[in-house]
């Protein structure tokens, strides 16, 4: 693209070596682009989408998840909320089941789960989750509402601020008080507040975007559908090609050229801005055969749907978990799953940070 809403000169790449060796920076994470967004909480969070920023200081800044205690995989074992996605998977598919059909898979499912284990994963108590919820909807919904998400914006930023402050007293075993624990000298509170909003609202809600697309289309694909309820396909593997699949963020960071660089024989000159089509780097033929098809079988290839290098998602672990655990549990619990409605009447959020159904009426 050129010419958008971002200036005179912008460009978007989606090729998957494009995406991978250049935006991102290969393994290294290096690459002749910066981040776009200020420096800010909001910017970070908000306007960087699942990414983190690699220059918010030296305690993250290399992408190896070393100052995000609790949602890396080598600490997943062992960390809060490391069996709570099984947990709370397990005690809402029960509340689903003994409401009975019809049930709307969103509302009752794929929202409550991701949005349990964040909040407790951060700390935050129970009875807050239905503020935080209204406030983070807002804020990720594109449509033009200023006044109502600068609004969400303070209050968010004004209670985790408070949240950090008590946890740094208290340093409880959240992520955010080991955290505190690990870097508590390297990071102040608007540091520590920039941070802790990214799971809020680059997280959960690309989590429930995936959870409800994933079970909407393998109860729309009966035979894929069997073999992850049969364990035919792998959970680690079903997860990764769901992931790659559906990439249901869009674009990742977008990039500024800080140098004048060529990508897929197009000049870039410092100053412009390049945008990262994820999904179209997923669906790329290089990166695996017949790409637009859903094969939860395959070797899971090398996608970007949760970034790269210093760009890495910060919840890449708790999303993988969730959808290992939930997809097969909801699937065999309920083996005779079904749309209520035509899948052609269901509505979807194209203008939202993270691709996803509004609502999944099903019955059983």
């Amino acid at each position: 693209m050129h010419g958008d809403a971002y200036g005179d000169a912008s460009y978007g790449f989606g090729s998957y070596g494009d995406l991978h060796d250049d935006a991102y920076g290969g393994s290294s994470g290096g690459s002749s682009y910066g981040d776009a967004h200020g420096g800010s909480s909001y910017g970070d969070a908000y306007g960087a989408s699942a990414y983190g920023d690699e220059g918010r200081g030296s305690a993250h800044a290399d992408g190896s998840g070393a100052a995000h205690p609790g949602l890396t995989g080598t600490e997943a074992p062992g960390a809060p909320g490391s069996t709570d996605a099984a947990v709370t998977g397990a005690a809402t598919v029960d509340a689903v089941e003994r409401a009975g059909p019809p049930a709307d898979l969103i509302a009752d499912f794929a929202l409550p789960v991701p949005r349990t284990l964040f909040l407790e994963l951060l700390g935050v108590p129970a009875e807050d989750s239905d503020r935080l919820h209204h406030d983070l909807a807002l804020l990720l919904d594109f449509h033009p509402r200023h006044v109502e998400q600068q609004g969400a914006f303070e209050r968010l930023d004004t209670y985790l601020g408070a949240l950090v402050a008590d946890q740094r007293r208290t340093t409880p075993d959240t992520v955010v008080g080991r955290l505190i624990r690990a870097h508590g000298t390297e990071l102040d509170d608007a540091e520590l507040t920039g941070i802790t909003t990214q799971p809020l609202l680059a997280g959960y809600a690309t989590v429930a975007g995936t959870l409800g697309l994933a079970l909407l289309m393998l109860i729309d694909d009966p035979g894929q559908a069997k073999l992850v309820r049969d364990g035919d396909a792998r959970p680690e593997t079903m997860a990764e090609e769901v992931l790659r699949h559906l990439s249901v963020v869009a674009f990742g960071k977008v990039f500024l050229a800080t140098e004048d660089v060529t990508v897929a024989g197009v000049r870039i000159a410092a100053g412009d801005y390049v945008l990262c089509q994820l999904p179209s780097a997923n669906r790329d033929p290089a990166l695996a055969p017949g790409p637009d098809r859903l094969d939860v079988t395959r070797a899971p290839p090398h996608h970007l749907a949760l970034g790269h290098g210093a760009h890495y998602c910060l919840g890449a672990e708790p999303a993988r978990m969730e959808l290992r655990v939930c997809v097969p549990r909801v699937l065999r619990r309920f083996p005779d799953l079904r749309l209520q409605r035509p899948l052609r009447d269901l509505r979807f959020t194209p203008l939202n940070a993270a691709y996803g159904v509004e609502a999944l009426p099903v019955l059983w």
